[in-house]
């Protein structure tokens, strides 16, 4: 018996037409109107999900269904079903914080939604051991306040995705986390967006444990993310940039933090991933001015065409081993470090903006790994296609740089770049930052990764602690040994107190290093729901 099959059966049966004295002869035919057995389900008036009425099939559907839906249909359940195509005017409601759908092939069409209820994130995730193929041309909005949407393929990777056939695509559709916080999260091995709006919800209520309001932040990662057409990926903006002081805080007020977009090429067997962004994309929010960044990272990345990347002060795009940036691709933020082994900035000589392609408001930074190439070749002497406020440092030896035989550095960017040693750079990925429902009295399995992004083997330090001592056996402070692409996997068990109220929380705080690099910061909001009804397999309170 297969996996799919034994979990779906495994579970209470609770269909109608079967009473404690059945008639074996006409079992198959109850599984049927039950919707266990292949079959098509189409919506035929607004009403419930698991109302037989609501569906031309006359049963409710279940795991082997096909189900088309052109009406308004509410759901306040869990959802399995085999496909699921929401056409132009239909509208599929999850209300429940959160509810799980599960599915092998999703449509939404151009015109067609799926949103939540107030407080009702979406997840959106594949059967044990099936890939899923999810596509949404129209809209896809968690509910308001707060609602993630959450978008797994399953994979044992955790944050890093594998190679397993699964897909996540969108032609002019838009992904909408809701005002408070809400967080996008879309992780599946291939990743193809094309005219597609992301945008992470705004912040406004604060967190005292950490003295200020979050906004929601976006997480995307593949194997291979390809990004064209008009996308823009946005983070949530704070809607309330003068937070009053907070008595636990000792009246400090402490500005908003805007959410953080990170969009990744990365598999879980090999390290490497192909990341394509052009078209007119915009990667992070222009108008971010708070201490987070924009991170985008492949091993094999392309910037071209009309692409913008767009960062807040102190961002930091990493990208090893290789960057092409190409035509009008345009990096932007107050700090920016490119750090890899090669970067190409040759495909820049067709360059029709008269903006630089790397343009830092303050500090600019390209560091090379030993062995690696900056190609400033065929590009026109008396353009500056480097350009940053105060300073551009190169970390590179002489013969790495590449130029035409009658063109200096300084001809092609201001001010005239510090060359200082090449170096190896180190840098880890940890969880992105997100915010997770939990009930009282549970206890919460949270997989935490950290993963080696540099191209060197060194030393991982990483220490995690949480606000409220939810986290079991305190403090955790671990150093090892980690190769390039190696992560370091840990389950952390967080145990929510019996008498913990709706709304309370607390923060997991994990910041790590590798050979004493810059760190990484990544914050995990456990709330206790506001709305009960959490089930299914990606719910933390039943892990």
């Amino acid at each position: 018996m297969s996996k799919f099959f034994s979990r779906r059966f495994s579970r209470p049966f609770s269909c109608p037409l079967l009473s404690t004295r059945p008639v074996v002869i006409f079992l198959g035919l109850a599984l049927l109107l039950c919707g266990t057995a292949a079959a098509q389900c189409d919506s035929q008036t607004n009403g419930s999900f698991n109302a037989a009425a609501t569906w031309t099939c006359g049963f409710v559907p279940g795991p082997s269904t096909t189900v088309q839906i052109f009406h308004t249909v509410d759901s306040t359940t869990d959802i399995a079903v085999n496909s699921l195509d929401i056409f132009s005017g239909g509208v599929l409601v999850m209300n429940g914080f959160p509810l799980e759908i599960e599915v092998q092939t999703m449509v939404v069409q151009g015109g067609g939604n799926l949103v939540g209820a107030a407080n009702s994130s979406i997840y959106i995730t594949a059967p044990p051991g099936f890939p899923f193929d999810i596509t949404n041309d129209g809209t896809i909005e968690a509910g308001a306040l707060g609602g993630d949407i959450f978008i797994h393929d399953g994979g044992p990777g955790g944050d890093i995705p594998c190679p397993s056939g699964s897909r996540v695509s969108s032609t002019n559709g838009t992904f909408s986390a809701a005002p408070n916080d809400g967080n996008i999260y879309i992780l599946a091995d291939q990743i193809d967006l094309n005219g597609a709006i992301i945008n992470g919800g705004a912040g406004f209520v604060p967190y005292n444990a950490i003295c200020r309001s979050v906004a929601g932040s976006v997480y995307i990662a593949g194997v291979d993310v390809t990004i064209n057409g008009a996308s823009q990926i946005y983070q949530g903006l704070n809607a309330n940039p003068n937070m009053p002081p907070l008595p636990q805080c000792n009246g400090v007020t402490t500005g908003p933090l805007d959410g953080s977009v990170r969009v990744q090429a990365l598999s879980c067997n090999t390290g490497g991933g192909n990341l394509s962004i052009g078209g007119t994309t915009i990667v992070g929010n222009p108008l971010a001015n708070a201490n987070q960044c924009t991170t985008v990272f492949g091993t094999t990345s392309t910037i071209g065409a009309n692409a913008t990347i767009n960062g807040g002060t102190s961002c930091v795009y990493w990208d090893p081993p290789l960057l092409e940036l190409n035509d009008d691709a345009s990096v932007k933020a107050d700090h920016i470090i490119v750090a890899g082994e090669d970067l190409d900035a040759s495909g820049l000589a067709s360059r029709t903006l008269p903006t630089p392609a790397l343009d830092a408001g303050d500090i600019l930074e390209i560091r090379l790994q030993p062995g690696g190439q900056l190609d400033l070749q065929n590009l026109a002497p008396g353009f500056n296609y480097f350009q940053a406020g105060s300073q551009i440092i190169i970390a590179a030896d002489e013969d790495q740089i590449l130029t035409d035989s009658d063109v200096t550095l300084e001809e092609l960017m201001s001010p005239p770049p510090e060359l200082v040693p090449a170096e190896s750079t180190f840098v880890v990925s940890l969880n992105p930052d997100s915010e997770r429902p939990v009930h009282p009295g549970s206890s919460v399995e949270h997989p935490f990764v950290a993963s080696n992004l540099s191209t060197g083997s060194g030393l991982l330090d990483v220490y995690i602690e949480d606000y409220k001592g939810w986290l079991q056996g305190g403090p955790v402070s671990v150093s090892v040994n980690v190769d390039s692409g190696e992560a370091l996997v840990r389950t952390l068990t967080i145990n929510v107190p019996a008498s913990a109220a709706p709304g309370d929380y607390t923060v997991i705080k994990a910041v790590a290093s590798i050979n004493g690099g810059p760190q990484e910061t990544s914050l995990t909001i456990f709330q206790v729901a506001k709305k009960k009804g959490c089930k299914g397999r990606l719910c933390p309170s039943i892990r």
